[in-house]
């Protein structure tokens, strides 16, 4: 492709070419602006899915601790 013409002048397929390229620059820089939001998303339910996932966990640990407390208030009863 020819950068210029004869007579020293952009030549008009090297300036259409330049278009195509502006467009689909301006296409990606779309996309990947997409894809940044996308990932801030996903970072976002990961933290709050980790968030929920250590809520259930301490609500479990205290069921347990529940559960023993009352096993040993049972045992205690008993013995008595």
């Amino acid at each position: 492709m020819q950068i210029c013409d004869k007579t020293g002048n952009l030549h008009e397929q090297f300036l259409n070419r330049l278009d195509e390229l502006k467009k689909q620059q301006s296409s990606n820089i779309l996309q990947l602006e997409k894809l940044r939001v996308d990932a801030n998303i996903q970072r976002r339910n990961n933290e709050i899915e980790r968030q929920d996932e250590i809520e259930i966990n301490d609500q479990i640990y205290e069921m347990w601790r529940d559960f023993d407390l009352t096993q040993r208030i049972i045992g205690l009863h008993l013995s008595h």
